[in-house]
C-alpha cells in the first residue's frame, strides 16, 4: 500500500476530487495549509494558500493517480506542487477491525483500469 500525499494550489482542488472521483478513487483526505516552496525568499515571496491531497492505494493504482492528480494541476509555473509517495506498513479501519488492504478497499472497489497488478 502507498499513501500519495500531493501539496497543490487550492483552485485546482476540485478538478483534482473529481477526476479521483470519476476514476472510483472514493475516499480522499483534503485539508488547508499554506507555505512556500524552492526558490522562496530571494524574491520576497510571502507563504501562499495550498491545500493538501492524500489517498493510500494499493501499490499498483500508484501511477494511475499520479497522473490524475499531475494532469489536473500542471500549469508550468512556480506554484503547481509536488506530489510525494510513502510506503503504508498498516492501515486498519477502526470500525470494522478490517486490516492492511481491506481496510482501504473501497478505494479499489470497481476500479477496473487498473486492478491487474
Amino acid at each position: 500500500m502507498k499513501k500519495i500525499q500531493a501539496i497543490v494550489s487550492s483552485l485546482k482542488v476540485r478538478s483534482v476530487a473529481a477526476a479521483l472521483l470519476e476514476a472510483r478513487f472514493s475516499a480522499l483526505t483534503i485539508a488547508a495549509a499554506v507555505g512556500f516552496g524552492q526558490g522562496v525568499g530571494s524574491s520576497g515571496d510571502l507563504p501562499v494558500p495550498m491545500t493538501v491531497l492524500e489517498i493510500v492505494v494499493g501499490n499498483w493504482q500508484v501511477e494511475a493517480v499520479l497522473e490524475i492528480i499531475a494532469g489536473c494541476t500542471r500549469t508550468g509555473r512556480r506554484g503547481d506542487g509536488i506530489i510525494q509517495v510513502s510506503h503504508i506498513e498498516q492501515a486498519v479501519r477502526i470500525r470494522t477491525g478490517e486490516r492492511h488492504h481491506d481496510a482501504i478497499r473501497s478505494h479499489w472497489s470497481n476500479r477496473a483500469t487498473v486492478l491487474a497488478p
